[in-house]
């Protein structure tokens, strides 16, 4: 079967189906198309604002007397820099909006678009990463300042003078992206438990400061270390041993813990911080099969979908008693076929749902749900990202027709 009957079976299903596959952004261009003129309107905006949508039909689209459809398009990543260029001028404020907030608007139509009386464009504007520094050294001169200070903190490229004679210390150190150097010079300034919580979890303060930092005697400033992505493993090793459990818990939590540690955290006396310990990736296959015979359902249910389980384990869980467990494990991304085709065939539709959606469903499987009497199940196979892969014929008996 070709590509165009694979999407055929959707594109004649019910509304909330052919909502999901007009969301997936590895639908077709050639299905999109037909989506955007869709019979009901939530199919067709949830299109319009799909990034694969062709330039050619948003461009169209621009010049529709529908002020929602513009919308759409004005949002649309894709949609082209003189197309945006044109709808920054549209007679609605709301589309103006839209274009306002889009992070690819060119930043010479961003700077036209303050000088308006509606407050929230030029908010969006000085959210915009694409708005260039005069003019958001220009916004500082608005009414509303605090507005617009608020909204600076949203903007990872807001420039450096800017940060730091506009922005109180609060803002600047829960900013993500604020440099290095400026988190440095304000941890040694300041005297503040708060600030130095907020640098604590900042991503970029230097890994040295987290170091000094893990040895604070306020266990929150110590708890914000343990999970922040940028704690190296010696200081996580030290972290793990800390008396509090709440900062051992985001020990158990952090990507850069080593296996090693997480294999004894998984002995903690604390509930919590065993079960942060089998949400972490990283948690070695020896220390889930621990769990696997849990008498709590929500421990078996996060070991179904750790990527580390194996297919023992994934085997055993797809016959859980619990149904929130079996579709965690359908939900993991290593799982088999054998055993997606089993669940497949599950009672529950959570579950069919999960195996709908599983990344690696087969042509056969996905035959089978695309036919399954529960819409949300063939709704989610529609979201499945590699829809435009599964080749399934055309459906041999009509589906429930469109509303």
């Amino acid at each position: 079967m070709s590509k165009e009957n694979a999407i055929e079976r959707f594109l004649n299903d019910d509304w909330e189906v052919r909502r999901e596959l007009a969301q997936n952004p590895s639908t077709p261009s050639e299905a999109l198309v037909k989506l955007v003129f869709d019979d009901d309107w939530r199919v067709r905006i949830t299109a319009m604002k799909n990034p694969s949508i062709p330039s050619a039909i948003l461009e169209d689209l621009s010049h529709s007397e529908d002020k929602t459809v513009r919308r759409a398009v004005a949002l649309n990543p894709s949609t082209p820099s003189h197309v945006l260029k044109q709808m920054s001028e549209d007679e609605e404020e709301w589309v103006q909006l839209a274009v306002a907030s889009n992070s690819h608007t060119p930043p010479e139509v961003l700077t036209k678009l303050i000088d308006t009386d509606n407050f929230n464009i030029k908010i969006a504007v000085a959210k915009n990463p694409n708005t260039p520094a005069n003019t958001l050294k220009a916004l500082t001169n608005e009414q509303y300042i605090d507005n617009v200070l608020m909204a600076f903190t949203k903007n990872p490229n807001l420039p450096i003078d800017i940060l730091i004679n506009e922005l109180d210390e609060e803002d600047i150190v829960s900013m993500p992206h604020t440099p290095a150097t400026i988190l440095a010079e304000i941890d040694k300034e300041s005297d503040s438990i708060y600030i130095k919580k907020m640098i604590a979890s900042n991503p970029n303060t230097p890994t040295l400061i987290l170091k000094t930092m893990s040895k604070d005697k306020y266990e929150g400033i110590r708890a914000n270390v343990a999970c922040n992505p940028n704690t190296t493993e010696d200081v996580l090793v030290e972290l793990a041993k800390d008396r509090d459990w709440e900062v051992r818990r985001n020990v158990a939590l952090n990507h850069n813990t080593p296996s090693v540690m997480l294999a004894i955290l998984a002995n903690d006396e604390n509930e919590k911080v065993k079960l942060s310990v089998l949400k972490n990736p990283n948690t070695p296959t020896e220390t889930l099969i621990k769990f696997v015979n849990s008498e709590n359902p929500v421990v078996r249910a996060w070991v179904g979908v750790n990527p580390n389980a194996n297919s023992e384990i994934l085997s055993k869980l797809s016959n859980d008693e619990n149904d929130e467990v079996r579709a965690f494990a359908a939900k993991n991304p290593n799982i088999s076929a054998d055993i997606l085709s089993k669940l497949a065939n599950d009672k529950e539709p959570k579950v069919r749902q999960q195996v709908a959606q599983n990344p690696n469903v087969t042509y056969e499987i996905a035959n089978q749900l695309s036919q399954d009497e529960d819409v949300y199940v063939r709704a989610a196979l529609a979201s499945n990202p590699k829809i435009d892969k599964l080749n399934l014929p055309q459906p041999k008996k009509s589906i429930t027709p469109k509303i």
